[in-house]
């Protein structure tokens, strides 16, 4: 309490600012398992039609805006140069912030012993094809393993129900085993799937903007993990 007494009013005001910067990286960081970011779970997105509206990412202008004008403006870097301050800020700053929550997650799940469950989808993409009497959907996707363990898994996507009931099936399954390797790693999913259909041409954009969810399953655990593409 009186280490705060003491601090001078224009560093309570870049504490302030500091906090406040974290506070809205971590509203910008992705939900586990979810395909939304921690603001749009206080703050819904607004759909007119094909247009989406992130009214949470809107609202958060503000906040950032003052953190950063906060640091810029505080007394301890007037000697800075402004510019090389805001680089500072933006290049070095803001993704250790992001790195220092994935590193938290990290030793979240090693403290409940989370294997599967510390798993999660950083970018996803489906691509199709289409012949008169087959369609191919092409799967990519780039796990995270936020782990300290190796893991071992294979994989289903359930489709969503709308493509589902074109293609006649709503679920496809590999029978390839993939591997991650905790910490942070990387690991890459493409799978091919070649469907036989009896109707028209199904169109592209059918499958785009739509939930798929990714179960990931061995012997002793499975986890589901929401993407929307």
């Amino acid at each position: 309490m009186q280490l705060i007494q003491r601090l001078s009013k224009d560093d309570k005001k870049l504490i302030i600012s500091f906090c406040l910067l974290f506070l809205c990286t971590f509203l910008t960081y992705k939900v586990p398992h979810r395909p939304v970011m921690f603001i749009q779970l206080f703050i819904p997105n607004i759909h007119f039609g094909n247009t989406t509206i992130f009214i949470g990412l809107i609202l958060l202008i503000l906040p950032f805006v003052f953190a950063i004008s906060g640091i810029l403006h505080s007394e301890r870097y007037q000697r800075w140069n402004k510019l090389l301050l805001f680089l500072v800020i933006i290049y070095i700053l803001l993704p250790f912030m992001h790195w220092s929550i994935d590193f938290t997650r990290m030793n979240i799940n090693w403290l409940f012993h989370q294997e599967l469950n510390a798993l999660d989808i950083k970018e996803s993409s489906i691509y199709t094809s289409q012949s008169d009497d087959e369609i191919a959907i092409n799967v990519d996707a780039t796990l995270i393993d936020y782990s300290r363990s190796t893991n071992h898994f294979r994989i289903r996507i359930y489709l969503p129900e709308e493509i589902a009931n074109q293609v006649g099936k709503d679920v496809l399954e590999s029978d390839t085993l993939y591997s991650t390797h905790g910490r942070g790693s990387k690991t890459y999913i493409n799978e091919n799937f070649n469907l036989s259909i009896s109707k028209a041409l199904l169109p592209s954009l059918l499958f785009y903007d739509k939930e798929y969810i990714f179960q990931l399953y061995n012997e002793k655990e499975t986890v589901e993990i929401i993407t929307i593409r």
